[in-house]
Formats: C-alpha cells, sequence, structure tokens
C-alpha cells in the first residue's frame, strides 16, 4: 500500500501534470512528411531538435530550423496538456503559409500549407516533446 502511495504521489508530480503557460517546451523530431500535387509525399530525413514557449495566448518558436526568425501561432484551444494553435504569415516573395500545431502529452504535430503560384507545398511534423523549464 506504501509503494502505491509513492507511485501516485510521484504520478501526479510529473512534469505533465504540473505543465502551465510559461513553460518552454524541448522536442526531438521524429518524422517530417513533404507533399506537393506533382510528387505526392516525401519524406524527409532531415530531422532536428526544436524549442518553443506555451504563454497564455500564443506558442513562441524561437529555435526552430523551418523558420528564419522568431514565429508565433494563436493558441484556438487551451486545457492543460492539450494545445491547438494557428497562424498565418507570408514567406519569401509573399507567399501564404497557414500552419496549425497540436500537442497533447508530450506528442507534437505541425502542419503548414505554402501556396506557391501553381501548386500547394505540404509539410507535416511530429515530434516528442518534454517541458524543459518550468516557470
Amino acid at each position: 500500500m506504501k509503494k502505491l502511495f509513492i507511485f501516485l504521489l510521484l504520478f501526479c508530480l510529473s512534469s505533465h501534470s504540473i505543465a502551465k503557460v510559461g513553460d518552454i517546451y524541448s522536442c526531438s523530431e521524429n518524422a517530417i512528411v513533404i507533399s506537393n500535387e506533382a510528387e505526392g509525399a516525401l519524406d524527409s530525413n532531415y530531422l532536428s531538435d526544436f524549442s518553443f514557449k506555451r504563454t497564455k495566448d500564443e506558442i513562441i518558436f524561437e529555435k526552430y530550423k523551418s523558420f528564419s526568425s522568431k514565429f508565433n501561432m494563436q493558441i484556438i484551444l487551451n486545457s492543460l496538456e492539450v494545445f491547438t494553435a494557428s497562424g498565418g504569415r507570408l514567406a519569401g516573395d509573399d507567399l501564404p503559409v497557414h500552419s496549425f500545431l497540436s500537442y497533447e502529452d508530450g506528442r507534437f504535430t505541425y502542419s503548414n500549407y505554402l501556396y506557391l503560384p501553381t501548386e500547394v507545398l505540404i509539410t507535416t511534423t511530429t515530434a516528442k516533446c518534454f517541458i524543459s523549464n518550468l516557470s
């Protein structure tokens, strides 16, 4: 009984159960799939690590190879360790990019849609994340 109590106590104090606004998440990409209308899906072997900060209203990427500068996404669903965000921006030559992010208990997915003049380029990334800095 004592072991069960200790296990439950440790589980309740895990980083997932005390995660909150202001935390910084460190992630390692598992897979990237790039697809377009002409060639279909292409796997990418260029995986990397990245981090983001969760604020009350935004996800802020500060270190991610896909963005040349800091990039923010608006949180549209937020419930403890489940949140979703979306964003839009312009890439080079003023091409529109629409982005969607979903996070649940350490599992991260990100998709963006780049609208080129003749086709749409879709990139989807999955990653495993952990809270690296509790504020």
